[in-house]
């Protein structure tokens, strides 16, 4: 019988605005108005790609959406 290696998902997920904006239906200014205000903090909920472009996290916000982690303050 052959094995299966086991995959394992990452709990962290970095994406670009787009797919934040398609996964939970926030609107780009949305997004940028929750990053501005420090509801969603640097380094939990988006970071600065070495290129310069910004990333979230979707794990971390599909759980603050659902109410399972707190924002950033």
């Amino acid at each position: 019988m052959q094995r299966c290696p086991t995959m394992t998902a990452p709990t962290d997920r970095w994406v670009l605005i787009d797919i934040v904006v398609e996964q939970t239906g926030y609107s780009k200014n949305a997004v940028y108005a929750k990053k501005k205000g420090g509801v969603w903090t640097r380094g939990r909920f988006w970071v600065e790609a070495p290129d310069g472009r910004i990333t979230f996290n979707l794990s971390h916000i599909q759980r603050w959406m659902s109410g399972g982690l707190s924002s950033g303050h």
